[in-house]
């Protein structure tokens, strides 16, 4: 006889404890061990709350946070205006969108290690800014404003902290746009009339005191200055926390190092460090960032609850973890009972996560596959793994509950879901509930369909230029998607049943690396790339451009090709993926070329129902989890008036980009010149060499060979190297045949005129005449990582400067050597090329064709 789940309770005298099973911002890497339980324990105890607040990813002070964290065991967040997509990448070819994507899971990875949590506002990284004004108008300030009003709401910290003052000292504008906007916010949020429709969801908040983490980096003399100023008092962070077995610094220095695509990466620091703080607004503290602030759970009027954790760890036993599991139960359901606010449902989900973990308890849900299908049900396996001697009860014919679609609350820090109680009305049958056998697996199967629509990250669901288009506002905030399926499953103890969340994940076995995870991603059924994003024509040839047709799931596709006034022809129009199609692809060829009076657009991929068709692109790297991106599979097709001499271009990899894709886009054959090519190759077989952006960053093996490139050059070669960082990793100065510096000097402004300062130099007129149009419609920037002395051999035939700035003539350097040539340049060819900018291609094509002769 089957029984519904609420008469089997019944039967055994159980009552349904459903605990609050909310996912924090920042998924945790799991610490089963004594000493962490024991130590996140005293963290429970703390009511204190503290927002640290910047432009990017990696400018947040990891210390601080670690320090917060793990020692002053103050809840911690960092708020990240941007995602960094405007910024370069050192592994690997993401820039814009899809580096964004990388720079927002190393933020997530740094707050798994320092133990923070995370937020974002919408306003999106343009690139360099000089100043506030500017980033500010970028942005709409008050777009990102209401952002910040809205996270400190959400969030509630008792103190707000800064990495940049609010002045011009701060440097890059969004850094000093972040301080001001701290500084707006600090007030707003506590005024009522200040962005009134946040209310429907949330409180005002007024937080006590607003500070700058000052630096040593900007002023030497900090130490000194805290002892005869008021306004500044330094805080110890590099305490060693004896449950970790680290000291706070140290944990720091790991979590500063997932910055990887920054080149972050630092040497551990273990010692005392000492941080500086100036105060800013609210109450002025003397010597403690948390002056008069209650951290104790009786701001709450949570005395009697706070009276049992103290309890509970009094008599903690690491030797017997689940002995806590019962007292644990007792406040979780005394929280239960209380009077419900913002941050109730926070300090619930931490006794949940406790419990579990005091129970020693293994819960895996494990999905065939790591892509899935929206319309389709995903067969999943759930594991059980009990390893306590408490008794513990499943039920056998009962699946796990799927997470129900799911609200913001006021609380942060998680999605909280929309239950549906198990009652009656559903008649849902399930078995009687069986005993875990102690320290052996139990699984059970189920199917269940995604709740979510693909992963594309929420933020880049909708078009945007400077301002994310985010269509639920309650998402304002979230770091990232909510995971694709969560479920929880019910497990007995004494009288009551445990809802323990458990998210659905991908596993398999490499067999270097052992047990492996993925996360489970949304994706459509059939995706297309191209090989390329731009065709430029210089002449009417037909040009032909590789299709990856991928596929999760059987399909038969009818493939299209759209564009007004160009011939395209498909190598095939249909395609059949089968049942055995998962992850398959076929490659198609795609033949384009211009009709008369074609023009610059767009070529879509359609399917048959005349729908564009996706391209999704996977970003993966060790040190981050997976995720993905999915653009429109579209072609840009330009014809371009471009003349070019020679026909081989050697290209020096450097930290990632796609000139050489765009080099062989201008009709030119591309090898690619690694160390041992650049060492035995015929480098005479080369009209150019090519060094990709920060090759003399990253390479460490490029140095060395200078005297075998200075040999190209004299004997008629052109070396041509885009730019470098100047900073603590460029591995020489000693780059060219004459001595020049890198500086970090740049031109923000895409729209500045382009000043040409040697009209009648080869540069700007050989093979292609050059004039202001070709310096029309470039985007982000003009130049980076500016040369700023050189020898008088070097030319600088171009120059131009942002707003209220003087000229700068060294993004563009030649000098002649021997029968050959050498150039530096900072403009950002990385960007412009993939973006389609024709002037772009008319002025490197004239670099590659130099001819020293032409001087002459």
């Amino acid at each position: 006889m089957r029984h519904t789940l609420l008469s089997t309770l019944r039967k055994l005298g159980w009552v349904l404890l459903l605990l609050a099973a909310g996912r924090s911002a920042t998924a945790q890497v799991p610490r089963q061990g004594a000493q962490h339980i024991l130590h996140d324990l005293h963290k429970l105890q703390n009511g204190a709350r503290v927002l640290y607040l910047a432009a990017h990813p990696d400018d947040e002070n990891t210390r601080v946070i670690s320090w917060l964290e793990n020692q002053r065991h103050v809840r911690t967040a960092y708020l990240s205006l941007t995602r960094g997509d405007g910024g370069q990448n050192l592994i690997g070819p993401e820039l814009g969108a899809r580096l964004g994507v990388l720079r927002t899971q190393e933020l997530m990875q740094a707050r798994r290690i320092d133990g923070g949590e995370q937020f974002f506002s919408r306003a999106v990284d343009f690139g360099y800014s000089k100043t506030a004004d500017e980033t500010l108008r970028f942005w709409d300030k008050q777009k990102v404003l209401a952002d910040v009003v809205r996270v400190i709401r959400r969030f509630r910290p008792d103190v707000i902290i800064t990495r940049f003052p609010d002045s011009s000292y701060g440097g890059h504008g969004h850094h000093v746009a972040s301080a001001q906007l701290a500084r707006e916010a600090f007030a707003l949020a506590a005024q009522e009339d200040a962005f009134p429709a946040q209310l429907e969801a949330l409180e005002p908040w007024q937080a006590r005191r607003l500070v700058w983490n000052q630096s040593t980096w900007w002023n030497p003399a900090l130490d000194s200055l805290a002892q005869v100023r008021e306004d500044i008092f330094g805080q110890a962070v590099g305490a060693y926390n004896g449950l970790l077995g680290l000291s706070c610094n140290q944990i720091a220095s790991y979590s500063r190092t997932q910055h990887k695509s920054q080149g972050f990466g630092v040497s551990v620091d273990r010692g005392a460090v000492t941080e500086y703080f100036e105060h800013m607004a609210g109450q002025r503290a003397q010597a403690d960032l948390l002056e008069g602030v209650d951290t104790t759970w009786a701001r709450y009027g949570w005395e009697e609850p706070a009276a049992r954790l103290t309890e509970i760890i009094a008599q903690f036993d690491p030797q017997a973890p689940h002995q806590s599991v019962r007292p644990l139960v007792a406040l979780q359901a005394q929280l239960r009972q209380r009077q419900p606010i913002p941050e109730k449902n926070y300090y619930m989900d931490q006794v949940q996560d406790l419990i579990a973990r005091c129970l020693g308890l293994h819960l895996e849900v494990r999905a065939p596959r790591s892509f899935l299908l929206a319309d389709s049900a995903v067969p999943l396996t759930v594991e059980i793994l009990h390893r306590s001697p408490l008794p513990l009860y499943y039920f056998p014919e009962h699946p796990p509950i799927p997470r129900r679609e799911t609200m913001l609350t006021n609380e942060p820090r998680y999605l909280r879901p929309l239950r549906r109680p198990i009652s009656q009305a559903e008649e849902l049958a399930y078995g009687p509930p069986a005993r875990l056998p102690q320290n052996r697996s139990v699984e059970l199967t189920l199917k269940q369909k995604p709740l979510t629509k693909t992963s594309q990250p929420y933020w880049l669901r909708k078009p945007y230029e400077t301002v994310f288009q985010v269509e639920d506002p309650l998402q304002i905030g979230d770091p990232e998607n909510p995971p694709v399926l969560e479920m929880q499953v019910l497990l007995g103890l004494d009288d009551m049943v445990l809802a323990l969340p458990v998210t659905a994940h991908y596993e398999y076995s490499d067999r270097v690396n052992g047990e492996q995870q993925e996360p489970l991603l949304v994706v459509p059924p059939v995706t297309a790339q191209p090989a390329t994003r731009n065709l430029i024509f210089v002449d009417d040839t037909p040009q032909e451009v590789e299709l990856t047709l991928r596929s999760f799931g059987p399909r038969e596709l009818i493939l299209g090709a759209a564009a007004q006034k160009w011939d395209t022809r498909l190598s095939t129009d249909s395609v059949t993926f089968g049942r055995q199609a998962y992850q398959s692809s076929r490659r198609v060829k795609l033949t384009v070329a211009p009709q008369a009076g074609a023009k610059t657009t767009t070529l879509r991929l359609l399917n048959e129902q005349g729908e564009a068709l996706q391209d999704l692109d996977v970003i993966q790297y060790p040190h981050v989890e997976k995720r993905m991106v999915l653009q429109p599979a579209e072609i840009k097709l330009q014809r371009i008036e471009l003349a070019k001499r020679g026909q081989r271009i050697g290209y020096i990899p450097g930290a990632g980009d796609e000139v050489a894709q765009a080099i062989r886009h201008m009709g030119y054959t591309v090898d690619r010149l690694d160390e041992a090519a650049l060492r035995e190759a015929d480098l005479s077989a080369y009209q150019a060499i090519v060094a990709g952006i920060r090759a003399y960053n990253v390479n460490e093996w490029l140095p060395e060979l200078k005297p075998r490139l200075m040999a190209y050059v004299r004997q008629g070669g052109n070396y041509l190297v885009q730019y470098n960082t100047a900073s603590r990793d460029l591995l020489s100065e000693n780059i060219g045949p004459y001595p020049f510096t890198i500086t970090r000097e740049r031109v923000t402004e895409e729209t500045a005129p382009a000043q040409f300062l040697l009209p009648k130099h080869p540069l700007l007129n050989t093979p292609n005449a050059l004039g202001p149009a070709d310096f029309e419609g470039w985007v982000q920037e003009r130049g980076l990582y500016f040369a700023g002395e050189w020898n008088e051999r070097y030319a600088a035939p171009l120059g131009w400067h942002d707003a209220g700035e003087p000229l700068r003539k060294g993004g563009l350097l030649v000098a002649k050597h021997g029968q050959g040539a050498f150039m530096y340049t900072g403009i950002s060819f990385f960007r412009e090329l993939p973006a389609g900018v024709p002037g772009a291609y008319r002025l490197l094509a004239n670099m590659l064709s130099y001819k020293s002769a032409d001087d002459e």
